[in-house]
C-alpha cells in the first residue's frame, strides 16, 4: 500500500521496479471484487441469484500488500541502516505518507455514520475506538472486535507496527539491523502462540507479520542483482496463483486462521519474487502504463472503494435497479475510476506537498 519511492538523493539512483506497482493494483483489485461480492450478496435490492466468482480467496490480495510493504521498506531503506536520523526520517516520511489519507477516509467514516448509518458496515463507534483508530492501536470497538472504524484500517495497525519495527532496526548497522528486526517481528509469533492477550498485544501477536519478512528477503535478493528468466517467472506466478486455487478449492480459507502466512503468504511470495525478478525495461510499455497508475492508486483504491460501492448502491435502491452483475462490473470501474482520480488531484499533490517541508 505504498509506493516505491526514494526517501532522498541518497537513493535516486536505485530504479522504480513498475513491475510491483502493476502487482500492487492486482492485489487492490482482489480486495475489491472480494467485496463486491459481499456487496451483491448482502444487498436487499441485488438479485437473490448471484454466484460469486471467486476461484482464489480474494482477501489474500492483503497478504500480496504485506509482503510488497516489506519489500518495498527494505528496498527504498537499505542504504539507510546506521545513519544518524535514518530512523527518525523513515518514520516521519512514512506518517507523511500514510496519514493523511487514512485520516480523511476516517473522517469520512464517521461522517457516514453519522448521516447514512444504514449503509456502514458499523453503525457506530467510541471515543477510545476512534483514537485508537487515528494512532493505529488496535482498540475494541463497541460490537467488542478489534476493528478501527474505517474497518480496512486493521491492515494498517499492522504496518505502522512494521514501519516502528523497521525504524528500530535502521538504528543499527545493517547486518545488525536485520537481525533486529527479525527477532522483534518472529518474537510477535512466539508470543502468539502463548496467547490470547489482551489488546493492543493480542492483535499484533500474529504470525501473519511473517508475510513483512518474506518481502524482505525478496528485496534483499533483489538489490543483489538476482534477474530471473521470462520462463521462471511465469513459473514462480503460476505456481503461486495455482497455489491460491488450489487452497480455495479444499476450503482452508475458511480455517487454520493461525497458519495464514502459510497458506495465503506463501503462494502470495511466489507472486511478489515472480513480478520483482523479472528482467525489464527502465519503463513500462505505453500501453501497461495504466496499469502502473493503478498500481500509484491502489492505496486511494483500498481506502476509497467501501464508500463508492456504499454510494452506487444507494443509487441502485433509488432507481429500483436489480441487475447484479452489472451491479457488480459498473462497481469495479467506478471503484477504480474514482481512485485514480483522488490519487492524481489529491493524494499524490498532498503527500507532495508535505514532503517538500519535511527536513532532508
Amino acid at each position: 500500500m505504498t509506493e516505491i519511492t526514494p526517501m532522498r538523493a541518497t537513493l535516486t539512483h536505485r530504479p522504480n521496479i513498475w513491475t510491483i506497482q502493476i502487482l500492487r493494483f492486482v492485489a487492490a483489485a482482489m480486495v475489491l471484487v472480494g467485496h463486491l461480492n459481499h456487496e451483491a450478496l448482502q444487498r436487499a435490492t441485488m438479485n437473490t441469484h448471484f454466484t460469486p466468482f471467486e476461484p482464489v480467496w480474494w482477501p489474500g490480495g492483503v497478504d500480496i500488500f504485506f509482503i510488497i510493504s516489506g519489500f518495498i521498506m527494505y528496498f527504498i531503506a537499505q542504504d539507510e541502516f546506521g545513519k544518524p536520523g535514518a530512523s527518525g526520517n523513515f518514520l516521519i516520511r512514512r506518517l507523511a505518507r500514510l496519514v493523511p489519507p487514512y485520516w480523511f477516509f476516517t473522517g469520512l467514516a464517521v461522517l457516514a455514520m453519522t448521516l447514512v448509518s444504514s449503509q456502514m458496515a458499523l453503525h457506530s463507534f467510541s471515543i477510545p475506538e476512534l483514537a485508537g483508530s487515528l494512532l493505529f492501536v488496535p482498540t475494541a470497538n463497541p460490537q467488542g472486535q478489534a476493528f478501527p472504524v474505517l474497518i480496512l484500517g486493521w491492515t494498517l495497525n499492522f504496518e505502522m507496527l512494521f514501519y516502528a519495527i523497521f525504524a528500530i532496526g535502521l538504528m543499527f548497522e545493517k547486518a545488525r539491523g536485520l537481525i533486529v528486526i527479525h527477532a522483534l517481528l518472529l518474537a510477535l509469533v512466539i508470543v502468539s502462540l502463548a496467547g490470547p492477550w489482551p489488546l493492543p498485544l493480542g492483535f499484533w501477536a500474529n504470525p501473519l507479520v511473517v508475510e513483512f519478512l518474506f518481502g524482505i528477503h525478496i528485496a534483499m535478493a533483489r538489490v543483489r542483482g538476482v534477474v530471473w528468466p521470462p520462463s521462471v517467472c511465469i513459473a514462480a506466478i503460476g505456481a503461486g496463483i495455482t497455489a491460491l486455487i488450489v487452497m480455495q478449492a479444499t476450503g482452508i480459507p475458511g480455517t487454520m486462521w493461525l497458519w495464514r502466512f502459510a497458506w495465503a503468504g506463501a503462494p502470495s511470495a511466489l507472486l511478489v519474487a515472480g513480478f520483482a525478478f523479472m528482467r525489464v525495461s527502465p519503463r513500462p510499455a505505453k500501453w501497461l502504463k495504466p496499469l502502473v497508475i493503478g498500481g500509484d492508486a491502489s492505496f486511494a483504491l483500498y481506502l476509497s472503494h467501501p464508500f463508492a460501492l456504499s454510494a452506487l448502491a444507494m443509487i441502485c435502491e433509488k432507481l429500483h435497479w436489480h441487475d447484479t452483475q452489472l451491479y457488480v462490473i459498473l462497481g469495479f470501474i467506478l471503484c477504480v475510476a474514482t481512485a485514480v482520480v483522488i490519487y492524481l488531484i489529491i493524494e499524490r499533490p498532498v503527500h507532495r506537498a508535505i514532503s517538500r517541508k519535511l527536513p532532508a
